[in-house]
């Protein structure tokens, strides 16, 4: 698969050689889950422990330690077995509001960005390098199925590893040619 197909290629860019060779792993919560690129993993949940409420994770409360947990689980070190650990931290409702509270603001900043999210604001968030600017595309996958996971609405069924590769998001769109 070549980086444009990943969807990770814009006008003559290249991207971070780890963007394809990374595993992807399975986010869980109440025995259930999805399986994603770890890349886009790192990134979302790096950026969702940056967005929980920062009035509560000063103290020493349940926010605090997950935000060290996901900041941990986005380090670059866990391929393919990055776990957000949901079923110990999203333990009451009250809880998997708050989480949810930040990732419709996470979202809700991600798409002032445009369709892309640029390389360099990226590279400032600990990841590495990127060269080449990310799809809002993979974050509305990722946001979409997060918060099904969490509110116990049904997954989406498609595709199995998200984000598809751009080939696979058109081919679904396609109409069929007979052949």
């Amino acid at each position: 698969m070549s980086l444009v197909e990943f969807g990770l290629a814009t006008a003559g860019a290249t991207t971070l050689s780890f963007a394809i060779k990374m595993g992807n792993s399975y986010v869980s919560f109440q025995d259930r889950s999805f399986r994603s690129r770890d890349t886009l993993l790192e990134l979302w949940f790096r950026l969702l422990a940056l967005n929980l409420p920062q009035d509560q994770y000063k103290r020493k409360c349940w926010i605090h330690e997950l935000r060290n947990e996901w900041l941990f689980q986005a380090s670059g070190m866990w391929n393919g077995v990055i776990s957000p650990q949901l079923d110990e931290y999203c333990t009451t409702q009250e809880r998997i509001e708050v989480v949810l509270s930040a990732s419709d603001r996470l979202m809700r900043l991600l798409r002032e960005c445009g369709e892309y999210v640029g390389s360099h604001e990226l590279s400032l968030i600990g990841l590495g390098r990127f060269e080449a600017d990310y799809p809002i595309g993979h974050f509305e996958q990722m946001h979409e199925r997060f918060h099904a996971l969490l509110t116990g609405a049904p997954l989406p069924p498609s595709p199995k590893v998200i984000p598809a590769p751009i080939e696979q998001e058109c081919e679904q769109d396609a109409p069929s040619n007979g052949g």
